[in-house]
């Protein structure tokens, strides 16, 4: 008798521990998962951050010029930045086949009033403001997207008489 009640504790116990050990699995891959998000948004706002630093040095010095080489996370498959020209033309952008054609989101963008466009292969990730004024050197009129090469890229910035001119490098 005693055994028999004995098997049925050790059945309990194995049952908890397999409910306890899932668990806590769960918690683990939920916990990592967050973790990847976070750091691929921190790398995302990295990149807005160190593009308005960089506008800024320009901006505020007079026939300076600079070339900044930015980082970009994987997740970061295509960036667009648009000025305030009236002739901007954002069906005419071109997407990398990798990804899905987002023209809608950057159509969004523009409208909204921000010029910074953060794309994934999934389409808009996030989109910011550069407050000062700014003139894009590129082939389409007011935008200028490009591809991160090896998750980098690099911009020429440059102040001609407080106008701040932006273009691939």
């Amino acid at each position: 008798m005693k055994t028999k009640k004995a098997e049925i504790n050790m059945v309990f116990v194995y049952i908890t521990s397999i409910v306890l050990i899932g668990f806590v699995g769960y918690l683990v891959v939920g916990f990592i998962g967050s973790l990847s998000e976070d750091t691929q948004n921190a790398q995302q706002q990295k990149f807005f951050d160190e593009f308005t630093v960089i506008f800024n040095q320009v901006y505020q010095s007079f026939n300076s010029e600079k070339v900044q080489e930015f980082y970009f996370p994987n997740s970061i498959t295509f960036v667009c930045i648009l000025d305030e020209n009236p002739n901007t033309n954002i069906s005419a952008i071109k997407f990398p086949d990798t990804m899905i054609n987002d023209s809608q989101g950057l159509e969004f963008v523009y409208q909204s009033g921000e010029n910074l466009a953060i794309f994934g292969e999934n389409g808009l990730i996030s989109s910011e403001n550069i407050p000062e004024q700014f003139t894009l050197n590129s082939e389409n009129t007011g935008v200028l997207c490009f591809t991160p090469v090896n998750n980098i890229y690099s911009l020429y910035f440059e102040n001609k008489r407080n106008d701040i001119f932006i273009s691939s490098y």
